[in-house]
């Protein structure tokens, strides 16, 4: 789980709250199953939540996600937005009533998902007076990321792999925290034959044919263009192997991914739109990609 109640994420000594538990500000885009981060950040919250930790979350998009976040007792805040042009006035202000109500929260710490956002999240915790925590799901997507960071008081990195990609983007290795994605086990059962069967009868999927999965975002930028080459190029007939595609596609336009899609045969490719729940499709696949 997120390391933000141990090393380097302890509770400020000069906080009026008493006792270890800490009080935690995030965000996601949306409260929906969008992608994985937003799955992880409901993960993650729901297991700080129930170790004694108070969340409030800032969100964009409402979505599904909604009631298990207040049965966990997390405070939800939104509609609100997290980009802004910095060169322009109206950009900045837009951000003043979120700065202020943090500011009123007072967290001990603010916890970041996505470092596009480090510019909101620099305005907020100014505001509100409380470090940056950052979480690392993906690789770095500025130009001046040691300059963007500095606001920023430690990452943690989702794996080693991540870890190394932001090192090399100029971020001191004694910033960065490595806590793996853990896995809550109860939520993602092992399958055997009998389940391979029922979730093949569910999602129509005969039971004599090969099924390759890949589950996320369809998007270039996780190789689906990589995958849907190799697919094509093996040359194989709808009675043998399947591609499945779960997932939702990218938000902009990619016309080169999505004559890729149209050009392959139906009859070994079949798409599913994004999940909540993605064990059905884990136990009907042979091989995840």
């Amino acid at each position: 789980m997120v390391g933000l109640d141990r090393g380097p994420f302890r509770k400020r000594e000069d906080s009026h709250h008493s006792g270890n538990p800490l009080r935690i500000l995030t965000h996601s885009l949306f409260l929906g199953p969008t992608g994985g981060i937003e799955l992880c950040t409901l993960q993650d919250s729901l297991a700080l939540a129930a170790r004694g930790h108070t969340l409030s979350l800032m969100f964009g998009t409402d979505g599904d996600f909604r009631s298990s976040y207040q049965e966990a007792g997390v405070g939800l805040e939104g509609p609100m937005a997290f980009d802004f042009d910095i060169h322009h006035p109206s950009g900045l202000a837009k951000f003043v009533g979120p700065a202020r109500w943090a500011r009123s929260w007072a967290p001990d710490v603010l916890w970041l998902n996505r470092f596009e956002q480090i510019y909101w999240a620099q305005s907020v915790a100014r505001w509100s007076r409380s470090p940056i925590v950052c979480q690392l799901h993906h690789v770095p997507n500025f130009h001046r990321t040691p300059l963007l960071s500095r606001g920023v008081a430690h990452f943690v990195a989702v794996s080693n792999f991540m870890r190394d990609v932001w090192v090399e983007a100029g971020i001191h290795p004694d910033r960065i925290s490595v806590v793996h994605n853990a896995l809550p086990r109860h939520a993602y059962p092992r399958g055997g034959n009998s389940e391979r069967a029922s979730a093949r009868q569910r999602l129509g999927i005969s039971d004599d044919v090969a099924v390759v999965l890949y589950y996320g975002r369809i998007i270039r930028e996780k190789g689906v263009g990589t995958l849907l080459d190799a697919w094509a190029g093996l040359g194989l007939s709808g009675s043998s192997a399947l591609l499945v595609l779960v997932g939702a596609s990218s938000p902009t336009a990619d016309p080169d991914l999505d004559r890729q899609l149209s050009s392959l045969d139906p009859a070994v490719v079949r798409r599913f739109p994004m999940q909540s729940d993605v064990v059905p499709f884990l136990h009907a696949a042979d091989l995840v990609v």
